[in-house]
């Protein structure tokens, strides 16, 4: 843990506090950053997911099966249990 002294807009921290129903401003940071971090890794997870689709790494067809309300086959471990 380090000690970091900054200038911030209290006005928006006070929001970001009452938004986030955080207590203290050390919470309040701590909130946000780790909210950022954990909002940008879905982002990149997402972004990863999306280009694997578009080089159509997914198979399709279970959903249209499902979606038709055919049965699904299970073939990972423990198939046909």
């Amino acid at each position: 843990m380090s000690w970091t002294m900054i200038d911030m807009d209290d006005d928006l921290l006070a929001e970001a506090a009452k938004a986030l129903g955080t207590g203290t401003k050390k919470e309040t940071v701590d909130t946000v950053l780790r909210e950022m971090l954990e909002n940008r890794h879905r982002a990149l997870a997402l972004a990863r997911l999306r280009g694997a689709a578009a080089e159509g790494a997914f198979d399709l067809d279970i959903f249209e099966e499902k979606r038709n309300g055919q049965a699904l086959q299970w073939y990972g471990p423990e198939a046909g249990k």
